[in-house]
């Protein structure tokens, strides 16, 4: 509870054995399971983010039976129909009200889940406080408590965070009322001085949260207290508006009031059923997410992690919002009080000042005004999808600075600009490789392409492929980034639906032809590489063959290697080891060795050659011939000759006839000889006789 007066540990215990409750409870596990059973119903229809019905999100029911349970302990003769209890002694009854206890936290403000803590304010006798606190740990309910340590003022000594605490404080007993108003009324009326030391403190505390449950471990299963958008970020709103008032009296803020009020009644139902099952606390724990889904009804428990995950970036943003709004001055505040902004106008705006603010402002007003423009006519839809286009090309150019990027997202325009991009929206990928919802990952991709092209040693030994790339080499990866995988939400192969969507939408924006197969291309294949770097042997010429049956070569070869990168930082910064970066730049460096480009023009070569002459149903095994040729012979020999040599050899074979037993090929410029003898059959020491026979000639083998 902070600093302040700890409790002494006069007085004497109750007697007889009291039923202890179970770890982390703080009442009987029976007891906790029969409120439930009673009071406790799901949803009539599925929470999907619209704050218009969060009144049937409604557990308060619940939670104040929780109270009541707890509270009947320090009543005389209070036995709760609905919820059986230990008889109160007389001593715990006097001590109670003796200590003249104050709820703080989840208890004053009806938040009560079944493990929640107790915290408790005792502004009364030191002593009677002393008593019920032992008294309640005797039978294991965790409860922190403070007495002032000044009781003419409450505020003396403690933390800013206990004082703020005050505002929202509740007295469990009428002999306590009197002291609570008189300190309430004090703060109230000397808060401006209060306030500022509150938001340092809120601000501090969120950040430090922010950092603390910044991991993959956290995505995959979030904690819906203290995690970024959590209970915790909707509390500290919530104590925003009470401390500045005057900061929000906008509809748009009114809109935020609603959606904080939604999710803080969803995730407090998803809180009390972690709170339900075995070993549950704060982490939505993969194991414990499909019982909570089918509770409330959902399909699959992926369907439930991605209203999770919606609520937590909604709230997440909102609570950024208000912290500006409560930092900037009232003259900027002004400029944000205009309702009549048309698209074009906001649109300006954000590309100029992406700040905080602008992104609210957008995100308000900015749906609204593209409807409008869109029934105005052709001219206005015109002049609102040109705006748009600037801010996406703008967005994932990756020559550009990343703050307009993260504009476009936080203000949900993205949503206008690609299509089914709703699809993807906290879509969540449940693995120990993927980091991000598929969205989040999508503008992870574009930032990580931004800061390779600025900073290219970020790659390691693939920095030196990307300084090779041109301007329009980026902006080809710019567009590849950004629409990769928003077919995650459609269904099938996401690679074939991200392509179809950006063929769509790329023309619709004005990117040339040429450029748009290049994306595509990208897209199809954006998996290929990483596959044959990490799974494959980057020196065997199957690799090599396997590559350039997709068209792995010359400048998408560069590109695609890069993008392979970038798309790894961006899922997972912490999977881009250097042990993936120099089999990347190893499988390129071998790409681009003379070996695996003469084998291309080998290839080529061969399926020509054969196409017109008699072997031709031999192509296939005819070429899977070369994964067994050394690369060094395909780099040294002249190609046309080598290939017409598999062909002349495929050809003997399907006449059955003898193929050339020897043929002689000279090279003058390097002045060698190279002999290819051929035999049916292989037989032992058929190598040795050859050699020992040039040599025999006086040759140098």
């Amino acid at each position: 509870m902070g600093s302040g007066t700890t409790l002494d540990s006069a007085g004497s215990a109750r007697a007889g054995t009291p039923k202890r409750v179970r770890a982390g409870y703080f009442l009987p596990e029976d007891v906790v399971h029969t409120l439930a059973e009673k009071h406790l119903r799901a949803p009539k229809t599925l929470p999907n983010g619209d704050e218009e019905r969060d009144m049937e999100l409604s557990c308060e029911a619940f939670s104040q039976a929780l109270a009541r349970a707890f509270l009947a302990k320090f009543e005389q003769g209070s036995g709760l129909s609905d919820a059986p209890s230990e008889a109160s002694s007389d001593a715990l009854v006097e001590a109670w009200k003796q200590a003249k206890p104050i709820a703080l936290g989840s208890l004053a403000r009806g938040e009560l889940c079944p493990k929640s803590d107790i915290d408790i304010l005792f502004s009364g006798d030191h002593a009677a406080a002393g008593f019920v606190t032992r008294a309640l740990q005797e039978e294991g309910i965790k409860i922190r408590s403070r007495v002032p340590e000044d009781p003419a003022d409450w505020t003396k000594g403690v933390e800013a965070f206990d004082v703020l605490a005050l505002l929202s404080a509740k007295a469990l007993t009428p002999e306590g009322e009197a002291g609570l108003a008189l300190q309430v009324d004090r703060l109230l009326k000397g808060i401006k001085k209060w306030r500022r030391a509150f938001v340092h403190e809120l601000k501090r505390e969120r950040r430090e949260r922010v950092e603390r449950y910044d991991s993959i471990a956290n995505y995959l299963e979030p904690n819906l207290k203290h995690g970024p958008g959590g209970l915790r970020d909707i509390s500290q709103a919530l104590q925003l508006r009470m401390l500045y008032p005057e900061r929000f009296q906008s509809p748009e803020r009114h809109h935020a009031l609603q959606v904080f009020s939604y999710y803080r009644k969803f995730f407090l139902f998803s809180r009390i059923r972690i709170h339900l099952a075995e070993g549950g606390r704060e982490l939505l724990a993969a194991y414990e997410q499909r019982g909570v889904a089918e509770w409330f009804g959902y399909e699959s428990s992926r369907d439930f992690m991605r209203e999770i995950q919606k609520g937590l970036s909604r709230v997440s943003f909102y609570a950024d919002v208000d912290f500006e709004h409560v930092r900037a001055p009232a003259k900027e505040l002004k400029r944000f009080e205009a309702s009549d902004f048309d698209f074009v106008s906001l649109a300006a705006w954000m590309e100029k000042e992406p700040s905080v603010l602008v992104q609210a402002k957008a995100r308000d007003a900015g749906f609204r005004a593209y409807r409008a423009a869109v029934r105005a006519g052709e001219h206005e839809k015109a002049r609102a999808n040109e705006a748009l286009g600037r801010l996406l090309a703008k967005t994932v150019d990756p020559l550009q600075p990343e703050d307009v990027a993260i504009a476009l997202f936080r203000s949900r325009w993205i949503d206008l600009a690609v299509t089914d991009f709703k699809k993807i929206v906290g879509y969540v990928q449940h693995d120990q490789y993927h980091r991000y919802t598929v969205d989040a990952h999508i503008l992870q991709a574009i930032r990580e392409m931004k800061r390779v092209a600025s900073r290219p040693t970020l790659l390691g030994r693939l920095g030196e492929i990307a300084k090779k790339l041109n301007r329009e080499d980026w902006r080809i990866l710019g567009w590849t980034a950004l629409y990769h995988d928003v077919g995650k939400g459609s269904g099938g192969d996401h690679s074939d639906k991200s392509a179809v969507i950006a063929r769509q939408d790329l023309a619709k924006w004005g990117v040339p032809d040429d450029s748009i197969q290049e994306v595509l291309w990208l897209i199809e294949n954006h998996l290929e590489l990483s596959q044959a770097a990490f799974r494959g042997n980057p020196a065997h010429p199957a690799t090599w063959r396997a590559l350039h049956a997709k068209g792995i070569e010359g400048r998408k070869l560069l590109r695609l290697a890069i993008f392979t990168a970038v798309d790894i930082r961006a899922t997972n910064s912490e999977a881009y080891t250097p042990w993936k970066a120099r089999l990347l730049a190893d499988l390129v460096h071998h790409l681009e060795m003379p070996e695996a480009k003469k084998l291309l023009k080998l290839e080529r070569a061969l399926s020509k050659l054969m196409d017109e002459s008699e072997a031709k149903g031999l192509v296939g095994s005819t070429l899977g011939l070369l994964d067994r040729l050394d690369p060094f012979l395909i780099a040294a020999l002249p190609t046309a000759v080598l290939a017409r040599d598999l062909v002349d050899v495929a050809v003997a074979l399907r006449m059955g006839r003898e193929a050339a037993a020897i043929r002689v090929v000279r090279i003058g410029k390097e002045n060698r000889v190279w002999i290819r003898f051929h035999t049916q059959e292989d037989q032992p020491g058929l190598f040795a006789r050859y050699a020992r026979a040039l040599q025999s000639a006086g040759l140098s083998v």
